[in-house]
């Protein structure tokens, strides 16, 4: 029987465009897997610092990370899921209680621990609440983070800061890298370039494509994606290929799905659809008045 060769879906994920950024990490992973088997070695993972844009599929990331850890033998998984989330919701500093570390402890400590064996594997906790506002060093987070150092040899973190502020994202990666070993990741849409080869996949999805013209006409479009605060990345250009398609079949006349420039107007600097898209974006940010 032909054994079959492991595929590094992490990797095949690295070459997706907007995806780019996690090739390092799936390389990394797969050199040291390979050593780890042919050595019969143990090691721990460092934890991840993760800054990224919220429309990204993380599901997808998760189950080709599990696959690459389990295959390699770099985490042994144990316990009802091989990863959780949860959102570390901040808690002022005088207030007498921390629900979202209560929550994560009941988690790991009750619901994820089966038959005595403590939980190992993935968990994945967005601290942006606590990056927006600089307190990664209040004491309720540094408790948080002592939490963690216990759990640490069985479990693999991955701090999510969604954030959008590298100042803020970085004065947090300072301080938990002086509680834990940890490296840093940054998955986040921002050059136009690979917003449009993004656009163009998901058009592709729905049989559409963009003429040359159009291609240069939507580029300040999408620069103005990246430079609205609150854009969600690829879920973003998800969503604006879904506006294109239907923009074609809402328009009189026959249908064409090579969309030219013309057909691009309603989407351009100055179109509605721009409008529209950063002004909700205010609203929803709570920028309105500034």
């Amino acid at each position: 029987m032909i054994e079959r060769k492991f595929e590094n879906k992490l990797l095949a994920l690295a070459k997706e465009p907007g995806f780019e950024s996690l090739q390092d990490l799936a390389t990394t992973l797969e050199r040291i897997g390979e050593k780890k088997l042919a050595s019969g070695g143990s090691l721990v993972l460092p934890n991840l610092f993760l800054s990224t844009n919220e429309g990204y599929d993380f599901e997808t990331i998760l189950l080709s990370l599990e696959e690459l850890l389990d295959h390699y033998g770099l985490m042994k998984f144990s316990g009802p899921v091989r990863h959780y989330e949860l959102s570390l919701d901040y808690s002022m500093p005088n207030a007498p209680d921390f629900p979202a570390f209560t929550a994560l402890y009941d988690a790991v400590e009750k619901y994820l621990a089966r038959f005595n064996h403590a939980y190992s594997g993935i968990l994945v906790i967005d601290i942006t609440d606590w990056v927006v506002r600089s307190a990664t060093s209040e004491k309720k987070f540094l408790d948080f983070l002592h939490y963690m150092s216990e759990v640490d040899e069985r479990t693999l973190a991955i701090y999510v800061d969604m954030s959008g502020s590298p100042s803020k994202a970085d004065l947090a990666y300072r301080l938990l890298i002086t509680k834990t070993r940890l490296e840093k990741l940054r998955l986040v849409l921002e050059d136009p370039k690979v917003a449009l080869n993004v656009l163009e996949k998901e058009l592709s999805s729905f049989g559409f494509s963009l003429d040359k013209e159009a291609k240069q006409a939507i580029i300040p479009t999408l620069k103005a994606i990246l430079n609205t605060k609150g854009h969600e990345g690829p879920w973003t250009m998800h969503q604006l290929a879904e506006d294109i398609v239907y923009n074609a079949y809402k328009n009189e006349g026959e249908l064409k799905t090579t969309v030219t420039k013309e057909a691009l107007k309603p989407f351009l600097e100055g179109g509605k659809w721009l409008l529209d898209f950063v002004d909700k974006k205010r609203y929803y940010m709570g920028l309105v008045g500034e």
